[in-house]
């Protein structure tokens, strides 16, 4: 996976800038979900955004994605 992304983005400009636009935060306890809008922005090419559902866990030294379900 790594050679993969290493191919794939050999600068910083071929990654993009990406944001987020948190829209909803859902307070579970030892678990979070967190609903956001992304966008990735680039220099040369038109912008991709989407949306996300995350889900984390708070461990001993903070908190963790456990689940990404991005679209």
């Amino acid at each position: 996976m790594l050679e993969r992304y290493r191919a794939r983005y050999k600068d910083r400009a071929a990654m993009g800038t990406l944001s987020f636009e948190v829209l909803d935060v859902r307070d579970l306890g030892e678990t979070r979900s967190i609903a956001a809008r992304w966008v990735l922005k680039y220099a040369d090419r038109p912008e991709a955004s989407g949306y996300t559902l995350l889900v984390m866990k708070r461990h001993g030294d903070g908190w963790r994605i456990v689940q990404d379900a991005s679209m």
